[in-house]
């Protein structure tokens, strides 16, 4: 499993010619990392006099950051498995017309699963933006270039799933799961513009 890997063995991984491990997995744990920086600055936020005002609210990010951090390095495990079976099901036969047509449904198949998994990790990088702007705003001043760290990790996550969506849209022949993904695109996207103009006013 890629979150049970050492960084090293990650990134040797990462700069061969193993075709599962890519951008996809990258984008996950770029995620991942980014909801571990929004932690950290909330850590270091909570039982502090000077932030108690808001600390319910950094427990919270806690336990939010907790959960998807672990979902994201997940995430990167399935997006692996997404790949593997896209590439299985070209392996499939076609030596004759109904294999031909088995083979072209299962690549369809594989292909969505393989849209819907980086979709997910876009709306969860989404979340952890949300959270960076919390901490970054309210959270320990001495800690706030790494919740803009954070914020920044999760917009690269999130620029970086979309990128394997809309590539992966252009081998979908049915034209409603395609309409389908552009909308929630064009829809996160505008959330992500959002959140990014939020946190920018904090690297002036």
């Amino acid at each position: 499993m890629i979150k049970n890997m050492t960084i090293e063995m990650y990134s040797e991984l990462l700069a061969s010619d193993e075709p599962t491990i890519g951008g996809g997995t990258a984008a996950a744990i770029s995620g991942a990392i980014g909801a571990s920086l929004v932690m950290m600055v909330a850590s270091l936020s909570v039982g502090k006099k000077k932030y108690a005002q808001h600390e319910e609210i950094f427990e919270d990010v806690l336990g939010k950051m907790r959960d998807i951090q672990l979902i994201l390095l997940d995430k990167a495990d399935e997006d692996k498995a997404s790949f593997e079976a896209v590439m299985q099901a070209f392996r499939l036969p076609r030596t004759n017309e109904d294999e031909v047509i088995v083979r072209n449904l299962a690549i369809e198949d594989a292909t969505k699963q393989a849209t819907l998994v980086p979709m997910s990790v876009a709306m969860w990088a989404i979340e952890v933006a949300k959270s960076a702007i919390i901490v970054i705003e309210y959270g320990n001043v001495n800690a706030r270039s790494d919740g803009l760290v954070g914020a920044q990790m999760a917009l690269t996550s999130f620029i970086s799933a979309i990128y394997n969506v809309k590539t992966n849209l252009t081998t979908i022949s049915d034209h409603g799961f395609v309409a389908e993904i552009n909308e929630k695109i064009f829809a996160a996207q505008s959330q992500m513009n959002l959140f990014e103009s939020m946190w920018k006013k904090f690297t002036g």
